[in-house]
């Protein structure tokens, strides 16, 4: 028997100005769609940038091991 042990994780920073008080929402799902998009074109980790172009964080998919 296999077993698939994958973790995704992801870490979003919103302590700068891209992330004011109502522009928090909107910022955060456009990050996400960043990584949706990653996601679609294969790319499984990467640095993500808010919309000023600061780091704000990355998402990791790690375990992709069989037991």
């Amino acid at each position: 028997m296999t077993h698939s042990k994958d973790t995704f994780e992801l870490l979003i920073r919103t302590e700068n100005a891209a992330f004011d008080d109502e522009q928090v929402y909107q910022a955060v799902a456009d990050i996400l769609r960043e990584v949706a998009f990653y996601f679609e074109q294969g790319q499984n980790n990467g640095v993500l940038n808010d919309i000023n172009g600061n780091n704000v964080g990355g998402f990791w998919w790690t375990g992709r091991s069989e037991q």
